[in-house]
């Protein structure tokens, strides 16, 4: 079987980065001939730190080659709003059935439209420029409504709780939320409550 510095050896004569590889097997013959120190093992994480920067980078350039992903931002956070309106977030207090989601399990994580956000980079930033729809969508995002507040920017919230209460039992809105309520009311654009049961 062959030795790792005949592998290492061979990918660095096919590898696109040969300098790479070269640099990699002269930190592991350094570290064989007994130099292993604080300083190399910070020279190490440097080199490491700066292989993922160009990584990322690398990724921004592949991504760019996607039409999607050509499209300008602002362009993009257009379809974050057409999707915000299919694909809503039921994570907070705006309950499924509001939607015509079937209810699901209690507390069941449903982000929607946000899940475009976890894709890349540019659709998270088209997804973050949206503050109206932060705003629109402040209450169901989170438990916490405050959690959301920094993404709305100048956009005034909009307070919309729905509660499930089956058999009549005691509204389900959080400590967080009413809390969240009574700070904001004054800025808020739209306060409503609406309250459902068996």
């Amino acid at each position: 079987m062959p030795g790792s510095d005949v592998i290492d050896s061979a990918a660095a004569q096919t590898s696109r980065f040969p300098e790479v590889w070269s640099s990699v097997q002269r930190t592991d013959n350094s570290i064989a001939a007994g130099h292993a120190s604080s300083h190399l093992f910070g020279n190490i994480e440097l080199d490491i730190a700066e292989l993922e920067a160009a990584a990322r980078k690398l990724r921004v350039s592949r991504n760019s080659c996607l039409p999607l992903l050509r499209l300008p931002l602002e362009m993009l956070g257009e379809i974050v709003g057409i999707l915000a309106s299919s694909w809503p977030a039921t994570s907070g207090h705006v309950n499924e059935w509001s939607y015509g989601i079937p209810k699901g399990p209690a507390g069941r994580l449903r982000l929607g439209w946000i899940l475009l956000g976890h894709v890349c980079q540019k659709l998270r930033n088209a997804v973050l420029i949206r503050n109206d729809l932060w705003a629109k969508n402040i209450c169901s995002i989170a438990p916490s409504p405050t959690d959301v507040l920094p993404y709305c920017g100048n956009a005034p919230p909009q307070i919309f709780i729905s509660v499930y209460n089956p058999r009549g039992e005691q509204p389900g809105v959080s400590r967080a939320c009413s809390d969240f309520i009574a700070q904001h009311m004054g800025l808020a654009s739209i306060l409503m409550l609406t309250e459902e049961g068996e």
